[in-house]
């Protein structure tokens, strides 16, 4: 994502003005509107000998000690939206919530709330949808759109103080970030990166995570090499390229927050779609990616979430099969990364990338998918080991889903 001049290939001329004197210097799409990883390519995924044993099928938290504990849901397919939360270790329950839902949805903790932001699976031209929020406070909102953002590909959000932050891709590939303060949106873009030839652009929409007081931009650029681009200040720094970093750039990495400034960030690697990943500690990125696993791979976004002490869970879907697997980051072992294995023995199949969040209630974390024969389901992680799953009622036909906790 470096701003050096570079020569566009013919149809980087359809999304931006070319010129022979006005060369862009960007790190934009070297691909076709909405582009992805090319599957019919790709191997097997691998599908490793079941290393949990049979799961109960109750919702344990519910034995677990009394917490007063808020958890969320938001769920939806392309007409439809629902919203639940639940209190301590309670069951969710949910109810209709107006808006529908065209992709993965962020949630992230704002005041005594959340708020959420995900594009819309109507009101679309082509593939530009609006861009679409709601606000928890006790339920979930309708919802509404955020004025003049329209996207083509999933938001990322982050809250840093009182402020969330969302970062979305616009339909020339751009990438714009607006702020929800005082219960209420932006209601114009500040790009990222700056205006004109500074604004950053890519194949996918980036993802966003908060260091200290500053928000941290991941993306793939169009020379396939990772990037990262800090917000601080009310303004973007210059788009730093991490080293030794080859990506599929048709598929969005993500970046967390593991504690206060540290970070972890984790792509799909050039080729052969194998999971990588990279750490920021003391403001210093490693420039020695490491290989998760030989056999782990996938043509999704991958879900992450911090557990504590440094480590971290992950989950993602198996791109033949489309069984959830995962692995636990701890950098106090070696290898740092868990030998990834099936979230549950029944190993059911889903239709999205699941959601990942930290858990509460005696929960390391909590993990939510939608399955592809229909159906909202949760899984609790603790001690290694996952609990369930435990169905969402009311959810049938939903292809997204999301979750997210408050102590």
């Amino acid at each position: 994502m470096t701003r050096v001049k570079q020569k566009f290939p013919w149809f980087a001329c359809l999304l931006v003005a070319c010129s022979a004197d006005d060369t862009p210097v960007s790190h934009g799409p070297n691909v076709k509107p909405d582009a992805g990883a090319d599957t019919s390519a790709l191997p097997d995924t691998f599908v490793p000998p079941d290393a949990i044993s049979d799961q109960a099928t109750q919702d344990v938290a519910t034995d677990a000690p009394s917490c007063n504990a808020t958890t969320v849901l938001l769920a939806g397919n392309a007409s439809l939206l629902w919203g639940g939360s639940a209190m301590g270790g309670n069951a969710i329950t949910v109810a209709t919530v107006a808006g529908s839902a065209g992709d993965r949805i962020a949630i992230a903790p704002n005041g005594t709330g959340f708020v959420a932001t995900l594009r819309s699976g109507s009101g679309c031209s082509g593939n530009s949808c609006p861009l679409i929020a709601t606000v928890f406070n006790g339920s979930w909102a309708d919802t509404a759109a955020i004025p003049n953002a329209m996207t083509i590909d999933a938001p990322a959000l982050a809250t840093l103080g009182s402020v969330s932050h969302v970062l979305y891709q616009d339909a020339a590939f751009k990438y714009e970030h607006r702020k929800y303060v005082a219960s209420a949106w932006d209601s114009s873009d500040d790009p990222v990166g700056g205006a004109g030839s500074n604004q950053s652009f890519g194949a996918k929409a980036p993802s966003v995570a908060g260091a200290g007081a500053d928000l941290v931009a991941l993306q793939a650029g169009s020379d396939n090499l990772i990037y990262d681009q800090t917000w601080a200040n009310a303004s973007w720094a210059k788009a730093h390229q991490q080293a030794n970093m080859a990506a599929e750039n048709g598929i969005m990495p993500t970046i967390i927050t593991l504690s206060g400034s540290d970070l972890l960030a984790v792509y799909m690697r050039k080729s052969d779609f194998k999971i990588m990943s990279t750490v920021r500690t003391g403001g210093t990125w490693d420039t020695n990616p490491t290989l998760l696993d030989a056999n782990a791979f996938t043509n999704d976004a991958v879900a992450v979430a911090s557990i504590g002490q440094g480590r971290a869970l992950l989950v993602f879907r198996g791109s033949n099969d489309k069984v959830p697997y995962f692995s636990v980051y701890d950098p106090k072992k070696i290898p740092v990364w868990t030998t990834p294995s099936p979230v549950l023995a029944g190993k059911p199949t889903i239709a999205s990338t699941p959601s990942v969040y930290a858990g509460v209630c005696g929960d390391e974390a909590l993990v939510a998918y939608a399955k592809l024969s229909g159906g909202v389901e949760l899984v609790h992680f603790a001690a290694g080991t996952f609990t369930g799953p435990v169905a969402v009622s009311g959810t049938a036909g939903a292809t997204y889903a999301a979750v997210a906790t408050k102590p």
